[in-house]
């Protein structure tokens, strides 16, 4: 249309340097075995305060837990088939957000960003590799 104009939207996030920590293992039941079990956790900080939460990302503090197995077949002399396998399972905090920073014309105004958010995350991971 005549005269309309189109207005960037910007959202500040000002996420926030963060902690993550990780631990992983494998071992094998013996030197010559082609399976390998493995282990891990994780530990995440959210880089995202009350007051710049949004629903588009609704970080929180997570803890990670996966086990895996990977087992390596031999094709010929030189060429080998991987298989690995793992699953992780992700727990996020709970967060409370109250935001009452939000205004309107000076007046306190409703903000959608104010609630309880919970969440968990469930990852299979299924690959196959060939070395030659």
């Amino acid at each position: 249309s005549p005269g309309a104009y189109l207005y960037d939207v910007v959202s500040e996030q000002s996420w926030s340097d963060t902690i993550s920590l990780r631990l992983a293992t494998e071992v094998a039941p013996s030197d010559k075995s082609p399976l390998r079990v493995r282990a891990s956790v994780l530990y995440d900080t959210s880089p995202i305060d009350d007051q710049h939460f949004d629903l588009i990302a609704p970080d929180s503090d997570k803890l990670g837990i996966g086990v895996g197995l990977g087992y390596q077949l031999s094709l010929s002399q030189n060429t080998k088939l991987v298989i690995d396998v793992a699953y992780q399972h992700l727990f996020f905090a709970e967060r409370n957000v109250v935001n009452s920073s939000k205004t309107i014309l000076n007046k306190p105004a409703p903000s959608f960003h104010n609630g309880v958010t919970r969440a968990a995350f469930d990852v299979l991971h299924l690959s196959t590799t060939v070395r030659f």
